[in-house]
């Protein structure tokens, strides 16, 4: 098995990715992982390499994920607006072969030359040769997650494909589940962080239907991208919630398209979850996991 296979067999006209005013389709999605997985498979990446994805919630984030899924190697996302200590110390931690960063992307550039071999701008690889997937075993790392669910420093939980396949079966066995390609999701939960990476992202592509990419929480804003994009499953942390439900001048039916409201990362406040069924007759279900679970 490999969880990159979760995008190959969706109609290749419909929308996968949606970034500002770009949208990639799942052709064009699978086109960019071949290419760059390729690229990656050419500088002789391959199963239990390491490999650092350090980009924010766009496109790019995406291929570089499941093309490094696909050439068998392990994925490393981080927070690329991290304080450059710790990112010294995740790199080393993981001794990541590549580093995989945004195209003008904050991540401090002597603490990547420092601590990995090479790094390399996702779109420096999209002309690569396309080679097929790297068959993978369930057991197989796929994906090393920092996590500081534990007292200390963050450490990498160690996930491999049948575990990330496992939870998105878990999600999609709820009967409130995303449902087909129909759906369109909100991403903007960080995709190196567990819940949107494979709770939202995974799933999103797993059903075949259209992640709407955010790079950064703003509550109007992205109350506005659910609008323009008719958003049918919103998927927040709390503080997200209660921002959306104190925003002045937010309608009534700002999520009059939604279907799905979930709520997670940290325990809901009862006044947070009352704020939104009254505001905007929204009921929030609550989820609960652990990165390293």
């Amino acid at each position: 098995m490999n969880l990159a296979t979760l995008i190959e067999d969706h109609p290749a006209d419909r929308p996968a990715l949606i970034s500002g005013g770009d949208v990639t389709t799942y052709g064009e999605l699978r086109d960019q992982v071949a290419e760059v997985r390729g690229a990656l498979v050419a500088r002789d990446i391959g199963p239990g390499d390491r490999v650092a994805i350090l980009a924010g919630n766009t496109p790019h984030f995406v291929t570089a994920y499941l093309a490094v899924l696909g050439a068998g190697a392990i994925a490393v996302p981080l927070n690329p607006e991290s304080p450059a200590a710790e990112l010294h110390r995740e790199l080393a931690v993981v001794e990541a072969s590549l580093a995989l960063v945004e195209p003008g992307g904050h991540a401090p550039a002597e603490v990547l030359q420092a601590a990995v071999p090479a790094t390399v701008p996702v779109t420096d690889l999209l002309a690569g040769e396309p080679v097929p997937l790297v068959e993978r075993s369930p057991g197989d790392v796929a994906v090393l997650l920092f996590t500081s669910g534990t007292a200390g420093a963050p450490r990498p939980a160690m996930l491999t494909h049948r575990n990330l396949a496992s939870n998105i079966a878990q999600v999609l066995a709820n009967p409130r589940r995303p449902r087909d390609l129909e759906e369109v999701v909100l991403a903007v939960l960080p995709l190196f962080h567990i819940f949107g990476l494979n709770t939202v992202l995974g799933v999103a592509l797993q059903v075949g239907g259209t992640a709407v990419l955010v790079e950064r929480f703003d509550p109007r804003q992205t109350l506005e991208a659910i609008r323009r994009h008719r958003v049918t499953v919103v998927t927040g942390v709390p503080t997200m919630w209660s921002a959306w439900a104190d925003l002045e001048g937010a309608p009534a039916d700002a999520f009059a398209s939604v279907r799905l409201a979930v709520s997670g990362a940290a325990p809901l406040p009862p006044a947070v979850r009352r704020a939104v069924r009254e505001r905007f007759g929204l009921e929030l279900a609550e989820g609960y996991g652990l990165t390293e679970a």
